[in-house]
């Protein structure tokens, strides 16, 4: 069994903190998590984006596979693969194929009710608006105006294929 990205990190967190308590050790671990979240919201976004869970429910594929397929780099088709098994999106099975699992499923554009318009939606303008939190703070005024020069449903109307990704995500 592969070891998450989570574990790997909360190890370094401990032995760089020295922390041997399990009380201080689970506290540490979940704020790891929390600080670390955007890390494993944009592998679901480029998993979206690239449909990777299309791919592989059509057949297991290896990453150079799916590299060649989504005009990628294969070494970081790799790691970025491993990354998405080691917290259960993918699995990897003995002959280095990526398969589908029950949370990559959810990501196929092809099924109803799926996640896959949403974690675009969030990958993309969203995930670049949260960036810009503290200057909501500091302002009162919208980090989506900033960043994109008009509210919403403005840029919306101007951009269909994000519109229809709202769309979907709704």
């Amino acid at each position: 069994v592969r070891e998450s990205i989570y574990d790997v990190h909360l190890l370094l967190i401990c032995k760089k903190f020295n922390i041997k308590g399990a009380f201080k050790m689970q506290e540490a671990f979940q704020m790891s998590k929390m600080i670390t979240g955007a890390w494993i919201s944009q592998m679901v976004y480029v998993t979206a984006k690239l449909k990777l869970a299309d791919l592989v429910a059509a057949q297991p594929r290896t990453a150079d596979e799916l590299a060649g397929l989504t005009d990628t780099q294969s070494d970081m088709m790799s790691r970025l693969l491993r990354a998405l098994a080691s917290v259960e999106i993918f699995a990897e099975n003995e002959d280095s194929q990526f398969e589908p699992t029950p949370l990559s499923e959810t990501l196929r554009s092809d099924i109803p009710n799926s996640q896959w318009a949403l974690a675009i939606m969030m990958g993309e303008e969203h995930y670049r608006c949260w960036g810009e939190l503290m200057y909501s703070l500091e302002t009162s005024k919208k980090s989506f105006d900033k960043l994109y020069g008009q509210p919403i449903f403005e840029y919306l109307d101007e951009n269909p294929e994000a519109a229809k990704v709202f769309d979907a995500a709704m």
